[in-house]
């Protein structure tokens, strides 16, 4: 997490010591003010880089996916395609990082309108009464470089329901003059827990017309405010 400020650091230490062998304290006082200058300054630009940032979910580079068993046979895929959402990232501080994430549950799409519109109906989401399903993170843990344990509520069907995802390829960069982040994150629910049960065999959850464990990847691309 601070592998930036950490490698500069160590590098002036290594050019301090080197110049010290060499003889090189004969400079000028002008000089060595010059490398003192261009280290901090260096170090300056590193923690500006990591500093936390405001982002807004770009649409459309973002989007959530979902697989659920069928039959017991053949897992079945589906997406959404209207997500927004706030995200406040800091890799100097992951405890400070925090996320709300919104679907529009009438943005489902399983390339068969008929079946989405039956999905949209009361049997399933109840697009009607309840168009939102959210995300509101409660604490993030870096695991490793680049990848985090994310906890957090999300709220469905009007009921909410604590998480673990796993974000994995979390990154931030500048690009084309703007300041960006992304990641994926992957979790799963019961959609029993939401109290929608349509097709659901509770003798044998996965292996009946339609599994009750739903595998979700949420794909996200955001953009500095």
């Amino acid at each position: 997490m601070k592998q930036v400020i950490k490698a500069t650091l160590v590098t002036g230490a290594l050019l301090a010591s080197a110049g010290s062998l060499a003889g090189w304290n004969s400079i000028s006082n002008s000089s060595e003010q010059g490398v003192e200058s261009t280290a901090a300054t260096s170090v300056e630009v590193a923690e500006s880089e990591l500093r936390s940032k405001t982002y807004d979910l770009d649409p459309t580079h973002s989007g959530v996916l979902f697989k659920i068993r069928h039959r017991g046979v053949s897992n079945f895929y589906g997406r959404y395609n209207d997500i927004q959402g706030t995200i406040e990232f800091d890799k100097l501080r992951v405890e400070r990082t925090s996320m709300t994430i919104t679907v529009q549950t009438g943005s489902v799409d399983t390339a068969n309108r008929t079946r989405d519109g039956h999905i949209k109906g009361a049997d399933f989401f109840n697009t009607r009464q309840y168009p939102e399903a959210t995300f509101v993170s409660t604490s993030v843990e870096e695991k490793s470089d680049g990848v985090y344990t994310l906890n957090g509520d999300f709220t469905m069907h009007g009921k909410t329901v604590p998480i673990v995802a796993s974000l994995h390829h979390v990154d931030a960069k500048s690009a084309n003059g703007s300041d960006i982040m992304g990641f994926e994150a992957n979790f799963s629910i019961k959609r029993s827990d939401f109290e929608i049960t349509k097709h659901l065999d509770s003798n044998d959850p996965e292996g009946g017309s339609l599994g009750d464990i739903v595998e979700l990847t949420v794909f996200v691309e955001a953009v500095a405010k």
